[in-house]
């Protein structure tokens, strides 16, 4: 899939608890109204923010710290959305796993590069979106299974870098050490006017069964402001 909406597999709510459901309860979990206790939280920070930005006088690094600091507690404090991408393209497929697995919606489906352990550096996924955005946290998912055992099986990332695109043509990259487990990996941006993500393939680590093919990714989810 190159261009499609992702679609949330239906759970059967007698069924296990998977990685994915323990996931979506957790956001859902999250207060969507600011009660007053909340409210104080936030009021106190962004009271610490505007006495650091005071202190540190009206030069305009102070004035960018200070709106750089409050658009975080804004971030942190503010419901989320998913942003969808409208394209999703790679620098290769292995035959059964393409780009669009990764934004599928489905814990059982990933994208695996065309390229064996040894060759899988400098691969890369890419997802395209069709208005600017501001990211707030980037969501990723790797490994071919959730149940641990399965999970070490297959030869997966262990390091990745992650380039943001933005509207004017800026690239902001980082740099992510992905932990050795299933389940959700989270990186906080905080990056406005977003258009494009591109995530590379650095590093790799083998997995006990030499005849499974690189899980790359598993699923990717971008979140911005509700």
């Amino acid at each position: 899939m190159h261009c499609a909406a992702v679609l949330a597999p239906v759970e059967d709510d007698d069924g296990p608890l998977t990685w994915r459901r323990r996931f979506a309860e957790w956001r859902e979990a999250r207060p969507r109204v600011w009660h007053w206790d909340r409210r104080r939280i936030v009021a106190a920070s962004l009271a610490t923010v505007f006495v650091v930005g005071a202190v540190g006088g009206a030069t305009s690094c102070a004035v960018k710290g200070t709106a750089y600091a409050v658009s975080r507690v804004e971030d942190r404090f503010t419901s989320q959305v998913q942003e969808v991408p409208t394209k999703v393209l790679a620098s290769s497929e292995r035959k059964g796993f393409p780009a669009g697995a990764a934004a599928d919606g489905a814990d059982n489906t990933y994208w695996s590069p065309d390229a064996d352990l040894g060759t899988a550096s400098g691969e890369w996924w890419q997802a395209t979106f069709d208005r600017p955005y501001r990211l707030t946290t980037l969501v990723l998912f790797i490994g071919a299974a959730e149940d641990p055992k399965e999970f070490l099986k297959s030869p997966r990332p262990t390091d990745v870098s992650v380039t943001a695109f933005t509207r004017s043509g800026d690239l902001v990259t980082k740099d992510l050490n992905l932990a050795d487990q299933p389940g959700h990996q989270d990186m906080y941006w905080g990056l406005d006017d977003v258009v494009k993500i591109m995530i590379k393939i650095k590093k790799t680590r083998a997995g006990s069964d030499a005849s499974r093919p690189l899980a790359g990714l598993t699923e990717v989810q971008f979140f911005t402001r509700k």
